[in-house]
């Protein structure tokens, strides 16, 4: 667990740099309206010394949110999101951190 905070701790200060904000697991960029939202989800199947996770990306599009019944300007997250996908290292949908 302690490599992967180390991760999002890192992947945190990057993203500050671009103008996201962090909520939780979510790094969020407001922008005209518009919402960009970086995303790390752990796997059910994670236990104490073996983490599994993903990184999904999603982009919400306010125009398009007559369409939505989200409340994604309070309270954005990855699924209110109209265009969304998931980084997959090496064609699989989850990366794995070993802390034994």
């Amino acid at each position: 667990m302690e490599t992967y905070k180390k991760i999002i701790s890192s992947v945190s200060i990057v993203l500050k740099e671009f103008g996201f904000n962090r909520k939780k697991e979510n790094f969020i960029l407001k922008n005209n309206n518009n919402i960009g939202i970086v995303n790390f989800q752990k796997s059910r199947d994670s236990t104490a010394s073996t983490i599994l996770f993903t990184i999904n990306i999603g982009v919400y599009i306010h125009s398009l949110s007559m369409f939505n019944n989200m409340d994604m300007d309070n309270d954005p997250v990855i699924d209110g999101c109209q265009r969304k996908e998931r980084i997959n290292p090496l064609n699989e949908s989850w990366w794995k951190i070993d802390e034994k």
